[in-house]
Parts: C-alpha cells; sequence; structure tokens
C-alpha cells in the first residue's frame, strides 16, 4: 500500500429538470427567467458539439441533455477519438473531460492548438476539478473555459453562448423518436437500495426507459470497480484508481446514489492530493456502499420484464433497417433508440437485433452496420 506524504421533454421542462438536479428548485425560479434562457440560447441551436467523454453513462445523460436543448452532438471515447473525429469534420466546439483513458483531455488539447485548422475551435474543459490550479492547467493547455461538474445547465448554456459563433444552424427537432410505445411497459423499481428513483429520474428528464437503460449500464459497467481500483492500487497505478473513482463519483451522482458518491469523492480526494491516510480503509468503505447498490440492482434485473408488442411485418422492419442504417452512417446517438425500436418490433427474436443495439447504445457503429447488413438478409 502506498504511504501518502506531502457530467421526451421539451426545451423549457430540459432546463428545468436539470436546474433542480443541481440544486436550483423550480419554485425558486420564475418562468419568466427560464424563457429568457431559452431565448438566448436559439443563435447557437443546432450547433455541432463533440463530446469527449470516457464513461458510457455520462455520455447518455450529456447526450440527452444537450440533444434535447437542440445541439447536434457526437461522442469521442477518449482524447485520441476526439482528434480523429475532429479530422473528419467541423465542430462548434468540443468539450473536454480532462481524466480518460488512452489519451486525457489536456494532452488532447495540446494537440488540437498545434493544428492550424483547428485554433479557433472553442475547447471546454469539463471536469468536477474546480480548484485554481485545475483551472490554470485547463488555460496553459489551450483550453478556452472550465465548466464545473456537476453541470449547472444556465453556466453551461451561458458557457456556449459566450464561445460558439452565433449562426445559421439547423436545430435539432424532436420527433418524438424516443417516447415509449404505448404497449411497452417499462419496469423501474419503486426503490433501490442507495439510488434515489425519483431524483435519478428527474435528472434525465423523466425518460423511463433511458433510466432503466443507465441502471443496467450501471449494474454491467461498475459492479467490479472496487476490485479494480483495489487492483490498480496495490499495482501503484493509482492514475487508474483515480480515474476510476472520479468516474464513479459522476455516475453515482447522475443516478441519485449520494452515499455512493460521496465515498468514491472521498477516495478520489486522498488519490489526487496523496494525503496520508489510510487508503485501504477508504476502498473498503466505498465497496460497503457499493456491494448492497449492486446487489439491489442484480435482483431487480433479474426479475425486471418487459411487455412487447406483436411482430411487425417484414417490410416495415426492412423500414426500419432504412432508418436505423442511415442513422448509424450519420453516427447518431439516437441510432441506439432506433435499434432499441426495431429489436422491440422484431420481439427481440433475433440474436442479432439485440447485439446490434447493444452497439449502436455503445457507439459502436460501424460493427452495428456490418450486423445491421447480416440481418436484412435474414429478414428479406
Amino acid at each position: 500500500m502506498r504511504n501518502f506524504g506531502n457530467s421526451p421533454v421539451n426545451a423549457s421542462l430540459l432546463l428545468d429538470v436539470v436546474m433542480e438536479v443541481f440544486g436550483h428548485p423550480r419554485q425558486s425560479r420564475h418562468r419568466f427567467d427560464r424563457e429568457l434562457d431559452l431565448q438566448a440560447i436559439e443563435p447557437i441551436k443546432g450547433a455541432r458539439i463533440l463530446l469527449a467523454e470516457d464513461n458510457l453513462i455520462n455520455q447518455q445523460v450529456a447526450t440527452e441533455i444537450l440533444s434535447q436543448a437542440g445541439f447536434l452532438v457526437e461522442i469521442a471515447n477518449n482524447g485520441l477519438e476526439a482528434l480523429e473525429l475532429l479530422r473528419k469534420r467541423q465542430y462548434n466546439c468540443v468539450l473536454m473531460d480532462v481524466q480518460m483513458p488512452i489519451m486525457d483531455g489536456y494532452t488532447a488539447t495540446v494537440e488540437i492548438r498545434k493544428e492550424p485548422n483547428w485554433k479557433d475551435v472553442p475547447v471546454l474543459a469539463m471536469t468536477a476539478n474546480v480548484l485554481s490550479e485545475d483551472r490554470a492547467k485547463a488555460s496553459q493547455v489551450g483550453m478556452n473555459d472550465h465548466i464545473a461538474k456537476p453541470i449547472v445547465a444556465r453556466e453551461l448554456f451561458s458557457t456556449l453562448l459566450k464561445w460558439i459563433e452565433p449562426g445559421n444552424y439547423q436545430p435539432i427537432v424532436d420527433n418524438n423518436s424516443k417516447q415509449i410505445e404505448e404497449n411497452i411497459v417499462i419496469e423501474l423499481p419503486e426503490e433501490l437500495h442507495g439510488i434515489d428513483i425519483p431524483q435519478a429520474l428527474a435528472n434525465i428528464g423523466d425518460n423511463r426507459k433511458l433510466l432503466q437503460k443507465l441502471l443496467i449500464d450501471f449494474l454491467h459497467d461498475h459492479a467490479g470497480d472496487c476490485v479494480t481500483i483495489a487492483s490498480s492500487i496495490e499495482q501503484k497505478d493509482f492514475a487508474t484508481a483515480e480515474r476510476l473513482a472520479h468516474t464513479l463519483k459522476g455516475v453515482s451522482h447522475a443516478l441519485g446514489a449520494m452515499s455512493l458518491r460521496f465515498q468514491a469523492a472521498e477516495l478520489e480526494r486522498v488519490l489526487k492530493h496523496n494525503e496520508d491516510v489510510d487508503i485501504s480503509a477508504l476502498v473498503k468503505a466505498l465497496e460497503a456502499e457499493l456491494n448492497p447498490v449492486m446487489e439491489g440492482l442484480a435482483r431487480w434485473h433479474s426479475s425486471n420484464t418487459v411487455t412487447k408488442p406483436a411482430k411487425i411485418s417484414s417490410a416495415n422492419a426492412l423500414t426500419l433497417c432504412d432508418e436505423l442504417e442511415k442513422l448509424l452512417e450519420e453516427m447518431d446517438p439516437d441510432a441506439g433508440n432506433k435499434a432499441d425500436e426495431l429489436a422491440a418490433a422484431l420481439n427481440g427474436d433475433l440474436d442479432l437485433t439485440v447485439l446490434i443495439a447493444e452497439e449502436a447504445a455503445n457507439f459502436e457503429f460501424e460493427s452495428a452496420l456490418a450486423k445491421l447488413k447480416q440481418l436484412r438478409q435474414v429478414i428479406s
């Protein structure tokens, strides 16, 4: 052990919900103030934003917030992927998480500023680290501004307004593609150990389908976090341990698991500042919070059922395939929802539909496209 020395609702409702999530109760703000905020972002609605973020749940929540506010959002899982996407298309802004594997946000920004074509692209740091030294480092590497996590919607939108040039953008139109079909029942638990379900729903605009997916993803992706953190510390890979604690802190906050968030934040703080404390005790405390949460999620997931709609015709299935293919080719985050719609329409009888839906949700667009071609052959 180490001895430590010296991230379907209308725009108004969306803004309301996000403000409430981050500590601004609805009743404390006048409707007039909300309408002013919404009017203010009109000149930049439809702007293309690159979100560099490694955590899937954070990606989904951020995409939901920004997309429903009228922005076009594309995802990079790390700094290296962000650079690759920047070479393919133009963006009006980059939201850059600082702590990412493969290439972190600081390193990616240094590389961005080396390219003359990217010198005017706003890069906004997104991190829970808001100390003066963090802001100074962000500025030194060429980041234009700093957005603190957890995000306050008004601050996010005002920062985007500050750096995105007003233009003749095409705002994203909500065509209810994410609306739940009436004959599909989304089963959510009334309560889960350590998770505030009403708060989690409020965090994502009362989107029950999204919350169901986030809870399942949390179970699958983070159940082993404490084991991985402990292993990283044992191998003296403190950077990885800190990044995992940082990610778990953010995800826990999004899901309303505030006790878990507190323990993850404590561990992250100690790792970041090299405090001389018993770090193994902190890992055990985090594990004591995480394990019951995961056990509750596992019990709920094992008994969770979804009422499936009747099968559709092959012609209608092919129409859905056409729509999904277009979204996958455009690397549109809505591809995941369309893939879920296709899988539900086919009753999930074809394993390919499940795989396509999973890959689309994980933004593995090329692989999903390849499987979609196979599915066409089966349907036709």
